[in-house]
């Protein structure tokens, strides 16, 4: 502490004029406290801001959230759960096993009729899973909240409706993610398989 208020005072006294601090950067410097504001303040301040996308105040902060630093830790330990430490040939051989029980699902689903169908990964933030802790939403740089699958139902629902697709069977080998207790972490990921029939009768959808 006291080297601070040494260097902040050697920083407001230098000779050189030039050198000295404006206003500005002694309120954006460390040597100050930030303003104190009472939580129920902040709060509001965040909603009302929130509240106007259109805003200076709304991109600001946004740009602010997508410019946090990530620290070497974070870096490291992001993606330590994310599977459990195993040789190359244990690795190749699950893989190996993976893809054959892939290549069998693929071969009777088609034998059935169906084509496989892959969704967009991102949709917007989902009403259905508005009371779902494990759904993971993201930010983009504009400000709007996405969802990245959940399950392979939803995104293909959309699809569907979108498109105003009426008769299809489709099936989807793909990943899903899950939200994890601890922040910081990678999403835990899951493969999930679908298989979908679409029938152009009124309220039909098997899955």
């Amino acid at each position: 502490m006291t080297t601070i208020l040494l260097f902040s005072n050697r920083w407001l006294l230098d000779h050189d004029p030039t050198q000295r601090p404006t206003s500005l950067e002694l309120l954006q410097s460390d040597y100050l406290p930030p303003p104190h504001i009472e939580e129920a303040e902040l709060r509001d301040i965040f909603t009302r801001t929130l509240n106007n996308s259109q805003s200076k105040a709304y991109k600001y902060l946004v740009a602010a959230c997508m410019e946090q630093k990530i620290s070497p830790v974070e870096d490291i330990t992001y993606d330590m759960e994310t599977g459990k430490p195993c040789t190359v040939n244990t690795c190749l051989r699950t893989l190996s096993l993976i893809q054959r029980v892939k290549c069998v699902i693929r071969s009777t689903f088609e034998k059935h009729g169906a084509v496989e169908v892959s969704t967009p990964l991102l949709i917007p933030k989902s009403k259905f899973y508005q009371k779902n802790e494990t759904c993971v939403n993201m930010m983009c740089h504009s400000g709007n909240v996405v969802s990245i699958p959940h399950d392979l139902r939803i995104p293909f629902a959309r699809f569907v409706g979108r498109y105003g697709i009426s008769n299809m069977r489709r099936y989807s080998i793909d990943k899903v993610y899950r939200e994890r207790k601890i922040y910081g972490l990678h999403p835990k990921e899951l493969v999930e398989c679908a298989f979908d029939i679409i029938d152009s009768a009124e309220g039909m959808w098997i899955s």
